[in-house]
């Protein structure tokens, strides 16, 4: 045993060897730690967007810009209807097709 130690102490102080260990221990412990990262979806971010556009008195101003958002948000929903049925038949791919269901579904919330 005393071979053993006396190698060891040989590879770990004097050949560097704890150099190797720390940075080993320092990289799983840095790839182990993780930052949380707040996770935002579309539509709240949308919601935000439109609630700092209208916010303020209700004008016509502020009327005509609410039916355009509604128009845009039915045509979209129309788009992924239309988009559905193409995908149904093979005239799509599923990526494009993903495209219209994530715009719909956020359209829809």
């Amino acid at each position: 045993m005393h071979l053993f130690g006396f190698e060891a102490y040989k590879s770990v102080w004097i050949q560097k060897g704890i150099i190797v260990i720390v940075l080993f221990v320092y990289f799983v412990l840095g790839l182990s730690y993780t930052v949380p990262v707040p996770v935002s979806n579309a539509a709240e971010e949308a919601a935000r967007q439109y609630t700092a556009e209208l916010a303020g008195e209700i004008t016509e101003e502020t009327l005509n810009r609410i039916e355009g958002i509604q128009a845009k948000l039915e045509k979209t929903i129309a788009n992924y209807k239309v988009a559905e049925t193409a995908y149904e038949n093979g005239e799509m791919e599923y990526p494009q097709f993903d495209v219209y269901a994530r715009g719909a579904s956020v359209a829809q919330t």
